[in-house]
């Protein structure tokens, strides 16, 4: 009898933890920094109002000139976002952030150029509830990076630099969803 009450007790334990796991939130949707990066980023609620989220910046492809100059670049983050509620549609959102940026740029006159940015940085901003499974977050993330960069001439350490102009401020638009 007490094996079938042992049971039983592992058996509530079971459905509430994977009742709790089943309930955690995932978001996806899309960023813009200045209206000219546009991304996607994903979210996915690792405990209560903590998440882990992953960006990336779409392809930018620029040509100067049919016969000048061409550049293409990818970005990609990863960030864990707290989020403080003041009420049921409001919050201030922080939390780490690391990227990298790869550039490249091939000019006509046989130069070329591969550079790479990492930096890391600090979200801060402020999150808005819409609807239920709708919101919207603006946040600025200055960022200290580095630029290395190789081309036909060898390979440096281009700059040091801190994000904090235009650049850093994001505005995303979230849709929730459970599972």
């Amino acid at each position: 009898m007490k094996f079938i009450h042992v049971l039983i007790f592992l058996g509530f334990l079971f459905f509430n933890a994977t009742t709790i796991q089943a309930q955690s939130a995932k978001e996806i949707g899309i960023s813009t920094s200045a209206f000219q990066n546009f991304g996607f980023i994903y979210k996915k609620e690792t405990k209560q109002n903590t998440f882990i989220r992953w960006e990336g910046i779409g392809l930018n492809l620029t040509g100067v000139d049919t016969r000048a100059a061409y550049n293409i670049g990818l970005a990609f983050g990863v960030a864990r976002e707290k989020r403080r509620f003041i009420n049921d549609k409001f919050a201030f959102i922080h939390g780490w952030t690391g990227d990298i940026r790869v550039n490249s740029s091939f000019i006509l006159n046989n130069n070329f150029a591969l550079s790479a940015m990492p930096s890391i940085g600090y979200l801060m901003g402020v999150h808005y509830q819409i609807l239920d499974d709708l919101y919207f977050n603006l946040e600025i993330n200055p960022a200290f990076s580095v630029m290395i960069q190789a081309n036909t001439f060898g390979v440096e350490v281009d700059s040091y630099s801190l994000r904090a102009n235009s650049q850093v401020v994001g505005i995303n638009l979230m849709y929730q969803f459970k599972s």
